[in-house]
């Protein structure tokens, strides 16, 4: 059975010409970026943007023992154990619930634009929006290690915006599958960080590859400034770099599956 949020169309009619990848984008970017960054949404980016460095800088100023260990502790626990699955977690998992609950999902989903097409391109969309203010996060992070006194600082701060690179898509693509799978997204996953990230993550075994937060304390252990004082198993880097890259595949695999064989639709909604 065809998805009923395709466009109807007679028998006769002709093929309608697929758009361009750059027209699709184009429109979409520009949905993503008035969803986004409209102006009523400021206050609170620029209060989630800022607020991190500031706390850190409040929680840390008094700390005169292992400031680095101290500092690294707290970018890992609260920045990347918090901040940055949370926000890939609302914005990658309402990439589609949102259009569903606001009913604009039938406007969307009509052709030529394919579903594969849309999905990928809209995914794409959020990874941009996502990056850059978590980008301007780190880096107030790292200014924050500067006021500090925080030994090796700022390259620090180009470990954790190049690790930032690679994490964000991993957890995109877990949110955007749970966004998929069921309406109580934001439930499943927060039970899904605690279980794999939180759990799963601090098992000495090779069951730990499901958790992108192993990956990302592999990745900043390659520097021995972090290793040394942060007490981070190196372990391989070329494991880490793909098993993030296998996890970011088999989920966004799976979320083109969902959306494309599944219904979305407000009446569906509701039944859930």
């Amino acid at each position: 059975m065809k998805p009923t949020l395709d466009a109807p169309r007679s028998a006769g009619s002709p093929p309608l010409p697929l758009p361009g990848w750059l027209a699709a984008w184009s429109g979409i970017w520009a949905m993503n970026w008035r969803s986004v960054w409209s102006t009523r949404r400021w206050p609170m980016l620029g209060l989630v943007v800022v607020g991190g460095p500031v706390l850190a800088w409040l929680a840390l100023r008094n700390v005169e023992v292992d400031l680095r260990e101290e500092w690294l502790t707290w970018v890992a626990t609260f920045h990347f154990g918090l901040v940055v699955p949370l926000w890939c977690l609302i914005a990658f998992g309402s990439l589609v619930r949102d259009e569903v609950q606001a009913g604009t999902i039938g406007f969307l989903l009509t052709r030529p634009l394919t579903r594969t097409r849309f999905f990928a391109l809209r995914w794409l969309a959020v990874l941009v929006t996502v990056q850059g203010p978590l980008g301007l996060n780190t880096i107030l992070l790292g200014v924050a290690a500067l006021a500090l006194g925080v030994p090796g600082a700022m390259l620090l701060t180009l470990l954790l915006l190049g690790a930032l690179l690679l994490v964000v898509p991993a957890y995109g693509a877990i949110a955007a599958c749970l966004g998929l799978l069921t309406r109580k997204y934001l439930l499943v996953g927060l039970v899904y960080g605690f279980v794999v990230e939180v759990g799963i993550g601090q098992i000495p075994t090779n069951i730990n590859t499901l958790s992108v937060a192993r990956h990302f304390r592999t990745l900043l252990a390659q520097s021995e400034l972090i290793e040394q004082h942060g007490g981070w198993s190196a372990g391989q880097l070329l494991g880490s770099l793909g098993g993030l890259l296998l996890l970011t595949l088999i989920y966004l695999g799976a979320s083109l599956l969902l959306f494309n064989v599944r219904e979305y639709s407000q009446s569906e909604e509701n039944k859930q």
